[in-house]
């Protein structure tokens, strides 16, 4: 690196570089940042290493799956099955890549790798294990998809989740919020495409939770059961 100085270590290289760029505060509190930051990171990095020891290159996708086509490529693929993850709490959509990358995995079947995905974060270890369903589970999850575009589906990632689970009450607080946070009814797309309705009470609900079944029941009987932290 020519902007740094000599016998400098990568942590003094990192605070210099990040407090220029105005993303540490000065002093000893970003002193105290950057090392909590770094120690999230290598944490994470000795739960992965165990998972990377067999690196695959990303895989070209052209699923044919009767009346739409998938393709793409899927990336994070080890001989251990695939592998996703990220620095911070595990948040419902990150379920929801892993469980679709998953799917495309198991309809693509590579040559010597397994049908199981991996997701690792600060606060939890998924694994799927393979479905023998994914061709229906994915193309029910486009047809949602095309349905979407069409017309506001009421399913909400964090809400709809707890309501998969049975945790009705727990969805409620996410939904409405509470003093200390702002509810999943507060994101400007909800309130504009539910003004004037509460998918959580009346004939609505019946719907939320038709749909939270429909999208995250098949994936959280997939789960192994081995989930840490915060768990399903």
């Amino acid at each position: 690196d020519p902007g740094s100085t000599p016998g400098q270590s990568d942590r003094e290289r990192a605070l210099g570089t990040l407090r220029a760029e105005g993303l540490l505060p000065h002093g000893t509190v970003g002193q105290i940042t950057l090392d909590t930051g770094l120690a999230v990171v290598e944490a994470l990095r000795e739960r992965l290493a165990p998972h990377r020891i067999d690196p695959r290159p990303p895989l070209e996708l052209d699923l044919d799956l009767g009346t739409r086509r998938v393709t793409g490529w899927l990336d994070g693929l080890t001989g251990t099955g695939l592998l996703d993850h990220r620095v911070g709490k595990t948040r419902p959509t990150d379920r929801l890549r892993l469980w679709i990358r998953h799917l495309a995995l198991n309809l693509s079947r590579p040559a010597g790798i397994p049908c199981r995905s991996i997701l690792i974060t600060e606060t939890d270890t998924l694994t799927l294990e393979p479905v023998a369903d994914a061709h229906d589970l994915l193309l029910d999850l486009i047809a949602l998809f095309e349905q979407g575009q069409r017309e506001p589906l009421p399913f909400f990632p964090a809400t709809s989740l707890e309501l998969a689970q049975g945790k009705g009450d727990q969805a409620r607080k996410i939904w409405y919020g509470d003093r200390q946070r702002a509810g999943e009814c507060d994101e400007p797309a909800n309130r504009t495409c539910f003004r004037g309705r509460d998918p959580l009470a009346g004939a609505e609900i019946a719907l939320t939770e038709g749909l939270a079944g429909r999208v995250y029941g098949p994936l959280l009987r997939a789960l192994d059961g081995q989930d840490e932290g915060e768990g399903r």
